[in-house]
């Protein structure tokens, strides 16, 4: 469900946490903000759905692109908890974290624990944030994208704001107050990201794991959607929240969000692609302007002629194949050193379609 939020999400959020503060007091609200700035980050695997095996020991490799496999482990944040807002009890902390990745085997979706394509390894890492009452699996067209352009796509699924947290917790979207509540936690998910990025790491440490050699975490971006795209945003350039070793930034139509408080762009710059559809009523084209206009150069703004909100992330089309296009050429560029600047240039102006501005 993709409700119209931008007076809606912005001012309303806004709204809803100062309501929140005045009920329950500041403390207690901005536990997520206090376990960001004190927490030792020390995220750690406590249940993986996909058991270790050998590494790839295939040497006939598919003439086409290569497949996806996904491989699923639980991650705990030790120190931070969760109170779901219609629930009494606080837990610690967890989300389920997707690693999508290239592979010898290949299906109509992606294909669990396949036979890793070693052989092309180590790949870049792009982790990737789902907008509201979404899940990774919502964006496979452009997660397929990737991880067959030679990226491992590591995706959360946040344990409040997605599709499957808010049915978990029954959450009546039509109930706005009750959804602002939940939609809320996203002040919660750049501490999650760096959660996501420990959990990489000792997984790309553990010998016996089937992604180990896989994992090239010397080139990380992060990418994001709708909310997604406003916390990586604030993962990426916000003075609160900022995540260091991160190369490269794409915001899918995201935008700043003052709850997060800090200061966006006084931190060193990266390069960042901003992507906007003009037809965009969620999150309006003037929400990525701001961003395009405020962000140190280098930074790239591919603006969707006619697009909606979620569609050109999640269907098959000339939108989505312009992003794709363009977001891999903007990968390859800044985490794998090919390609170049005028090349994203080429690919984002498709008459009809798509035109890219960079600065």
């Amino acid at each position: 469900m993709v409700r119209s939020r931008r007076l809606g999400r912005t001012a309303r959020l806004i709204r809803t946490l100062v309501v929140i503060a005045v009920v329950v007091g500041t403390s207690a609200l901005f536990v997520a903000k206090k376990d960001f700035a004190s927490s030792t980050l020390n995220a750690k695997t406590t249940t993986s759905t996909s058991a270790p095996r050998p590494t790839s020991t295939t040497t006939t490799y598919p003439s086409g692109p290569l497949g996806v496999g996904l491989y699923q482990d639980v991650v705990t944040e030790p120190g931070r908890s969760i109170c779901p807002p219609l629930d009494a009890v606080c837990v610690v902390r967890s989300f389920t974290l997707q690693i999508f990745y290239p592979a010898i085997t290949s299906g109509t979706g992606p294909v669990v624990d396949a036979e890793t394509a070693l052989i092309h390894g180590p790949y870049p890492v792009i982790v990737f944030a789902h907008g509201f009452d979404q899940n990774p699996m919502n964006y496979y067209p452009l997660i397929q994208g990737w991880v067959q352009a030679g990226f491992i796509v590591a995706a959360p699924i946040f344990p409040l704001t997605s599709l499957t947290g808010l049915t978990e917790h029954n959450v009546n979207l039509n109930n706005e107050a009750q959804s602002d509540l939940y939609e809320s936690d996203l002040l919660n998910q750049p501490q999650d990201i760096k959660a996501a990025l420990a959990n990489l790491t000792a997984i790309a440490l553990t010998r016996n794991s089937s992604l180990h050699g896989m994992l090239d975490l010397s080139s990380v971006a992060l990418a994001g959607q709708s909310d997604g795209g406003d916390t990586v945003l604030a993962a990426a350039y916000n003075s609160c929240c900022v995540i260091p070793g991160v190369k490269a930034v794409a915001v899918l139509s995201g935008a700043e969000f003052p709850p997060f408080g800090g200061s966006y762009f006084s931190t060193p710059p990266l390069p960042i692609l901003v992507t906007q559809g003009s037809a965009d009523t969620v999150n309006p084209p003037v929400d990525s302007q701001q961003i395009f206009t405020q962000a140190p150069p280098t930074k790239y703004y591919l603006n969707l002629l006619g697009a909606d909100h979620l569609a050109p992330y999640t269907a098959n089309d000339q939108y989505e194949q312009a992003v794709v296009s363009v977001s891999v050429a903007f990968f390859d560029f800044y985490l794998k050193g090919i390609g170049s600047s005028s090349e994203l240039a080429t690919l984002g102006n498709v008459p009809g379609v798509s035109t890219l501005s960079v600065d």
